[in-house]
């Protein structure tokens, strides 16, 4: 999964943006495993571990749509 990322992040991203890209791509995946681990034990000490893994999966059914949504269908190169 992660060499996959990886692969999309480098094919979006072009030329020397692509530093930047990759860069802005590791920020993001830091905030968002520091929030949602908080998150995550707030809602378990709060609800319980039911309700916590509940939302987890509706949060990731949320992403997956959203990034379907928002990655163009295609080949994986132009011209390929």
């Amino acid at each position: 999964m992660v060499g996959g990322v990886r692969a999309l992040v480098a094919y979006l991203s072009g030329g020397r943006a692509r530093v930047t890209a990759f860069g802005a791509y590791h920020l993001v995946v830091g905030v968002a495993a520091l929030v949602s681990s908080a998150g995550f034990g707030w809602a378990w000490d709060r609800f319980g571990s039911a309700p916590a893994f509940a939302g987890s999966a509706a949060l990731a059914v949320a992403a997956a749509a959203a990034l379907r949504w928002a990655v163009p269908a295609g080949p994986a190169r132009p011209g390929a």
